[in-house]
């Protein structure tokens, strides 16, 4: 199937959840300083995804892919499999609950955001590493937004379902847009 086919089958899909799940969750957008919350077994034990990219050879990384709480939003975070470690070492733990991890958002982190400043979502990696922002809207992704979107929960991980138009812009908004930096 041609990239383009894809492109639009998965574009397709997210309008379907638009008009299916209207009204799932708000937009929310990270901002450096901002605490953010995990749990600790999301990380170590968290569904992954490969990242390819193409950065003079064609590259890729694995990440863990969890949601990550800020207020009373869920924000979508990738942390590269080889840098759990180090994003652990930086967990605050309470003594009341040991298993949900703390952060704050530094410069350490970087982020994508959709062409209206509305949604965004984290990256915890080696810098180095310079994919576009649509590179993190694999398929498997897409079907765990669709998935989660299903069993009604109130932030379904990757993006609010009000928002999948905006935040995608018809792909549009990443496409040739790198991660930034805080």
């Amino acid at each position: 199937m041609k990239k383009s086919n894809v492109v639009l089958r998965l574009f397709s899909i997210l309008l379907v959840c638009l008009f299916i799940f209207p009204d799932i969750a708000s937009a929310v957008v990270v901002k450096k300083g901002d605490d953010i919350t995990v749990y600790k077994s999301a990380v170590d034990d968290g569904q992954t995804e490969t990242i390819k990219w193409r950065q003079g050879k064609m590259r890729e990384a694995e990440y863990v892919v969890v949601d990550a709480s800020l207020g009373n939003n869920d924000v979508p975070l990738f942390i590269q499999s080889a840098k759990k470690g180090e994003f652990l070492d930086r967990c605050n733990t309470s003594s009341d609950n040991d298993k949900i991890c703390k952060v704050k958002v530094d410069n350490r982190f970087q982020y994508g955001i959709d062409k209206n400043k509305e949604n965004s979502f984290l990256v915890f990696h080696n810098k180095t590493n310079k994919p576009y922002q649509h590179r993190f809207f694999t398929e498997s992704t897409i079907r765990r937004l669709i998935s989660a979107a299903k069993s009604g929960s109130k932030g379904i991980g990757y993006l609010p379902a009000k928002a999948f138009d905006k935040f995608l812009g018809g792909t549009k908004s990443f496409l040739g847009d790198y991660l930034r930096d805080f």
